[in-house]
């Protein structure tokens, strides 16, 4: 099976639009290859976040049924909290649980699924696709490891970050599945790695930027002027996180069965991602 849905790119995060029910109902959630649960605001609605998109009802919907909450097919959220934009109806998990989409597609897809993401303030629709047509076949490829203890989370084996000529070794970081030290996350805006490594990176990208003033904006450690750029990572005591703006323009590729991750450099907005 070969499925396509566009992906938009809305306040740090990736919005899939997908459609709930009979007759289909169109909604627009966070692509979060971080966790599992698929889930959207229904009415009624007791105390949710604000959404400015028509909220699901399942009143309205032939194909709708109570279930069991182990079986957590598409979830609909009630009550509950949270930060999140309010174009954005819920989340559709893709992580490595038994309750993640990528999941209960199961066989049907060939174990793979990529996404494309467009820089953020690009208006153009991007892609996740699954299916053969998912492939990533050129780009570099690494491990995909997985940790048995915690299925729902991607990781990979990150050896050094180079800037320029000087390579940083990534140390500090606490471990995964099969070796792996960094889980990467469609659903985090910054890459987030040890202080020291942070410390140390910072120091080697001001040391080739050149005519830049340096400029303190909150929440983010390396900023400089005129039209205001920083460096999107940030520090942890030992969490690391391979977060959206590193991957953005590039296809990601998926292949659970193989257990690789590929990346291949792409215009994110030039339509079909296969």
């Amino acid at each position: 099976m070969d499925a396509e849905a566009p992906v938009t790119a809305d306040s740090g995060a990736y919005l899939v639009h997908v459609s709930l029910g009979t007759p289909a109902f169109p909604i627009v959630a966070i692509a979060d290859t971080g966790s599992d649960v698929i889930w959207t605001q229904c009415q009624p609605c007791a105390d949710c976040y604000t959404q400015t998109a028509p909220m699901f009802d399942p009143k309205s919907s032939t194909t709708y049924r109570e279930i069991s909450c182990s079986s957590t097919i598409f979830g609909c959220s009630h009550e509950g909290g949270g930060t999140f934009s309010p174009n954005a109806s819920g989340i559709v998990g893709l992580g490595g649980g038994a309750a993640s989409l990528v999941s209960q597609l199961g066989s049907t897809t060939g174990g793979k699924f990529s996404y494309c993401l467009a820089s953020f303030g690009d208006d153009k629709p991007s892609t996740l696709t699954f299916g053969q047509s998912a492939a990533v076949s050129g780009g570099v490829s690494t491990p995909l490891l997985t940790d048995p203890r915690n299925p729902t989370f991607y990781f990979l084996r990150l050896d050094a970050i180079s800037v320029g000529t000087k390579k940083i070794a990534f140390t500090g970081a606490s471990g995964g599945g099969g070796g792996g030290n960094i889980i990467i996350d469609s659903g985090t805006t910054l890459t987030i790695v040890p202080k020291g490594v942070l410390s140390e990176l910072a120091d080697a990208v001001s040391s080739q930027v050149s005519g830049g003033t340096p400029v303190q904006v909150q929440g983010l450690d390396t900023c400089f002027e005129e039209n205001v750029v920083c460096l999107a990572f940030a520090g942890s005591a030992s969490l690391a996180i391979y977060g959206n703006v590193a991957q953005q323009n590039f296809r990601v590729g998926y292949d659970l069965k193989g257990e690789t991750l590929s990346f291949e450099p792409a215009d994110c907005t030039a339509g079909s991602s296969a």
